[in-house]
């Protein structure tokens, strides 16, 4: 989401509480943004999420009146992909080689089909560095000189245990339909233990990437790292930047009031709207801390491929 009235962009990191912070921040900024539901769209009833996709904010799109070109190039950028790839299909036929259409790595890649198709919810930090830095968007003269950046985190351990609740949600529910307590307890258990040994093929953290903006395709479960949304590389040489401002899921309702007064944000909210909850439907099967359920080699496994997260957004490791 992004705030030309209060100068701010925010970054939904995945699982994070964000869908929450964006129905908020909806009302306390009078629509501002343009905010779809995943009720508006007519889904089918086998999505991944059933019922619970209704409460999901699927897009989010700047202001029109503060951003009236944006629109535009959702459609230029889809009409240029589509013909370079009906061109590479003729060289394909033609020559009989396997030619490959190259994602885009600049400020394009926002509108492209291979990027966000406009749609800012998810948008990391590096992809909004790119937009505001290209000489093309600024010639709109819609970006303000400097934002106030902040996004959402949460700590690791839930995180990953949400992200696998999130994919997984639709067949445990087929599964346990049959089943008692302590049968369903089993069946999430045996679910999670095959969901984390993928773990093991997910690469190390050793360093923060920003050069390839197609963050969920690199990671094959989940969404990747929280820092791959939060931060990016600015000045030279390059230096990390993360986000000015953090709210995170263990604090959110003060976190989100803290933020509110920094940039100046009359809210109408009383509280956070707590949406897409769908742990609580398991709660009673799960338990009390989900530590419980790591295993000494999965904890191996999310300490090494989300270093980044606990040393850079200050969450303790469980050893």
């Amino acid at each position: 989401m992004i705030s030309n009235k209060h100068a701010f962009i925010f970054v939904h990191t995945p699982k994070t509480g964000g869908t929450s912070i964006n129905a908020a921040l909806d009302i306390d900024l009078d629509h501002e943004c343009r905010v779809i539901y995943g009720e508006e769209l007519g889904l089918p009833e086998d999505h991944i999420l059933s019922a619970n996709y209704a409460d999901e904010i699927t897009h989010i799109y700047p202001s029109a009146t503060d951003f009236p070109w944006w629109d535009h190039w959702i459609l230029h950028t889809i009409e240029s992909d589509e013909f370079i790839g009906a061109q590479l299909a003729k060289l394909q036929k033609n020559y009989n080689q396997n030619i490959v259409f190259q994602k885009r790595q600049d400020a394009e890649c926002i509108f492209s089909v291979v990027g966000w198709t406009g749609n800012i919810k998810h948008m990391p930090l590096t992809a909004w560095q790119l937009l505001l830095k290209d000489l093309r968007f600024q010639h709109y003269g819609s970006f303000r000189d400097k934002y106030y950046v902040v996004g959402t985190c949460r700590n690791p351990y839930e995180r990953e245990w949400s992200v696998f609740l999130y994919y997984q949600n639709k067949e445990l529910e087929e599964k346990a339909k049959s089943l008692n307590s302590s049968q369903i307890s089993a069946l999430i258990k045996k679910q999670w233990e095959v969901w984390t040994s993928e773990w093991k093929a997910i690469k190390n953290a050793d360093t923060f990437e920003t050069a390839d903006l197609a963050i969920s395709r690199k990671d094959p479960r989940g969404y990747g790292s929280q820092c791959q949304y939060l931060m990016t590389l600015v000045g030279e040489p390059s230096q990390p930047y993360l986000a000015n401002y953090l709210i995170r899921m263990e604090n959110i309702e003060e976190d989100y009031d803290t933020f509110c007064k920094a940039v100046g944000i009359k809210r109408k909210t009383k509280k956070v709207p707590h949406l897409l909850s769908i742990s609580k439907q398991w709660k009673k099967y799960l338990p009390n801390n989900i530590l419980d359920w790591y295993a000494d080699d999965m904890l191996a496994d999310i300490h090494r491929m989300r270093r980044l997260d606990f040393e850079l957004l200050g969450y303790p490791k469980v050893t």
